[in-house]
């Protein structure tokens, strides 16, 4: 016999959540069958006010006599989950909004790499300087998200939605945006793996420029080192007695900086007027090794809420060669997706080593690398990444520098591919594939002898991320606004990498990603 079992309706997405009256909305979900009702805190939506109604898609308009308030659908089989709708001739009143509300929430369950969403008020609006702070309540560990982090993907008065970051604390958790602590418990299950890591060692970066540019109006970006596991940032000062510090503001890219009016002191007669500007950052970098416990199904891969999560790593939007023929027919005769996540990363760390011949002043274009041209380190980060992202598997590159036995920075680049429950997984396979290899033989005391397959899963603690794929553009906030980003000529930027134990002579490179904001 044969047993048909309903579920109840699952909304996903709602478009938009502020609306007036006549004007409509969708509801986009699963399980929606062919009819039902819509509510609003109990009250019926009018059914003259569907306009479509199928399993997978409710269109409504909104009736006038609608307030805001919890959203749901109801059919025979049960209620939906409540997603929050707001009528725009019904607005709260931000001056009651004293204390958060939280009148529902998709999970409570904080695990690596999900996708939450928190639906209720005084939850206040994110800014320049907003901070959304996990707590653990038994080890006091605490995790700090900056309000333009990547894992929080909306943030509203009525409504946060949030990517779980791998670093969330495990155990019973409080959750405090812009020191408003919401009044609800979570749970966080902690990564699926163990991640060992080694002892700290530090790095001053000091980005120096000197900009010829007159006009008062300008803006200049000093890039914002990206922090992350291995990398995070210790300390951050800005100096120039060019620049007051009531203008500087930090953004999602950099550090921007607001030209004073009036010559600057080092313009005279013969020479330029030029606007020396210093940012540094002390950061921490530490050896990184996963070992592997229990991974999440491939079918993890497949579902909507991890694709809408982690789409800007799954695309071509950035360079990334996902759409290239070459690469997806490699992708087809070696990698086998029926294999569990970390088993399809290795394979694929393994496949470009086995494509490419390693050579750091190598092509960077990657048809001529599939050629038999020999590779620069680009190429294989670009290559690996490609190969992860058509496989279903975020990832992204980071671009920076690895520092050789005699502490000479070397442009390098390398990838981390997001493994559901787990992480962000680091891989090497330039430097598995013998780049820098003689440049570079302390680093077997870390990845050994055999540094093919230990640089997947492992990164060591002398590299610098000057940049990462999935960084947004600088975003407009309430506070610390910034306009289109425009390269001026003139500008010039010196990068020091000294390496604070044990001390060596600072090495210097020069480094041309710097932005000026018109």
């Amino acid at each position: 016999m044969l047993w048909l079992a309903r579920r109840p309706p699952v909304i996903d997405e709602q478009t938009p959540i502020m609306a007036g009256p006549g004007e409509t909305v969708a509801l986009a979900g699963r399980h929606f069958g062919t009819s039902g009702r819509l509510e609003v805190e109990n009250t019926r939506v009018n059914p003259d006010a569907i306009r479509s109604w199928n399993d997978n898609l409710v269109v409504f308009t909104v009736p006038a006599s609608i307030r805001s308030g919890m959203l749901r659908i109801r059919t025979e089989v049960g209620p939906s989950n409540a997603v929050f709708f707001i009528n725009n001739t019904d607005l709260p009143d931000a001056a009651a909004q004293t204390l958060p509300v939280v009148t529902s929430a998709s999970s409570i369950n904080f695990s690596p790499g999900a996708r939450i969403a928190l639906y209720g008020s005084g939850f206040g609006t994110r800014h320049a300087d907003s901070v959304m702070r996990l707590e653990a309540a038994e080890t006091g560990e605490v995790l700090e998200l900056p309000g333009d982090s990547f894992w929080i993907q909306r943030w509203s008065d009525r409504l946060i939605r949030l990517i779980i970051p791998p670093e969330t604390p495990a155990g019973t958790l409080t959750m405090t945006l812009n020191q408003r602590e919401i009044p609800v418990r979570f749970t966080g299950s902690g990564p699926t793996g163990v991640l060992v890591q080694g002892d700290s060692r530090y790095y001053r970066v000091t980005q120096a420029v000197t900009a010829e540019v007159a006009d008062p109006d300008a803006r200049i970006v000093l890039l914002r080192l990206p922090q992350h596991r291995a990398q995070p940032s210790v300390e951050k000062t800005g100096s120039s007695r060019a620049v007051p510090e009531e203008t500087r503001r930090e953004a999602t890219a950099g550090w921007i900086y607001r030209l004073p009016p009036g010559a600057p002191p080092t313009a005279s007669e013969d020479a330029p007027e030029t606007q020396p500007l210093q940012h540094v950052d002390l950061v921490e970098r530490r050896t990184l090794r996963w070992e592997f416990g229990t991974v999440a199904p491939t079918q993890v891969l497949l579902e909507g809420d991890f694709i809408a999560a982690f789409s800007r790593y799954l695309t071509g939007d950035d360079g990334v060669p996902v759409n290239n023929a070459a690469v997806d027919q490699l992708r087809r005769s070696q990698v086998n997706l029926r294999n569990t996540i970390p088993v399809i990363a290795g394979r694929i760390h393994a496949v470009v080593q086995q494509t490419l011949t390693p050579d750091p002043d190598g092509t960077v274009d990657l048809a001529s690398a599939l050629a038999g041209e020999p590779a620069g380190p680009r190429v294989y980060a670009d290559l690996a990444v490609a190969l992860l992202r058509i496989s279903g598997l975020p990832a992204r590159r980071h671009a920076g520098f690895l520092l050789t036995d005699t502490d000479e920075p070397r442009p390098h680049f390398w990838a981390e591919a997001f493994f559901p429950g787990l992480g962000w997984v680091p891989l090497d396979p330039a430097l598995g594939d013998g780049m820098y290899l003689q440049e570079t033989q302390s680093l077997s005391q870390f990845y050994g002898e055999n540094r093919s397959a230990a640089t997947f899963g492992g990164i060591d603690d002398r590299r610098i991320t000057l940049f990462m794929d999935g960084l947004a553009d600088v975003r407009v906030y309430p506070r610390g606004r910034a306009t289109e980003n425009q390269v001026v000529p003139g500008v010039f930027q010196r990068l020091e990498l000294p390496r604070l134990s044990p001390e060596p002579d600072p090495p210097e490179v020069r480094w041309h990603r710097v932005e000026v904001l018109n």
